[in-house]
């Protein structure tokens, strides 16, 4: 059975390390795509001029300061980093115990950013947003395809069953 749900997913609560938890829900399917169309726009905007590549660097961080946007690999390690930060400003509706140099703030697209450079912490948060994703393939949806031709390459492990016995009309 599928169990549709109307409003936006529940927010859980997603601990940070200290005492900070944020409340960070599951993306719908229009923020994924809001955030993939925001995230071509910049990369697209990465690609064609340097001047917007310092628009995107401070979500990035100093690791992308030499960047080279003509290089696929980097593009697509953009494109993961800002997806995850748009969606983390859909999806982190508040938290507590979060502080930039002592000074308590809120979840707003720089500080997530910079929140979101901690691999760890990127980890769990992302975790959270795909939740819906991982629920699905818990209850057995989209299972993985047998490999091509596994089924004539192994052994039957089923006992052989004697025919069922002629019958005459």
């Amino acid at each position: 059975m599928l169990n549709l749900r109307k409003g936006l997913p529940r927010a859980v609560p997603v601990a940070l390390g200290g005492d900070a938890i944020a409340m960070v829900r599951p993306a719908t399917a229009l923020e994924v795509a809001r955030a993939t169309a925001t995230v071509s726009t910049q990369l697209a905007g990465l690609i064609a001029a340097e001047d917007a590549a310092a628009l995107v660097a401070a979500a990035l961080g100093e690791e992308f300061a030499g960047a080279d946007f003509t290089d696929p690999e980097w593009v697509a390690a953009a494109s993961q980093q800002l997806a995850l930060v748009e969606l983390a400003v859909f999806c982190v509706e508040s938290w507590d115990g979060v502080a930039v140099d002592d000074t308590l703030v809120s979840p707003t697209r720089e500080i997530l950013a910079l929140l979101l450079r901690d691999s760890v912490i990127a980890a769990k948060i992302r975790a959270a947003i795909e939740a819906n994703v991982h629920e699905a393939q818990a209850e057995g949806e989209g299972s993985p395809v047998s490999p091509p031709g596994a089924g004539a390459a192994g052994e039957s492990t089923a006992p052989d069953v004697d025919p069922p016995p002629h019958r005459v009309h």
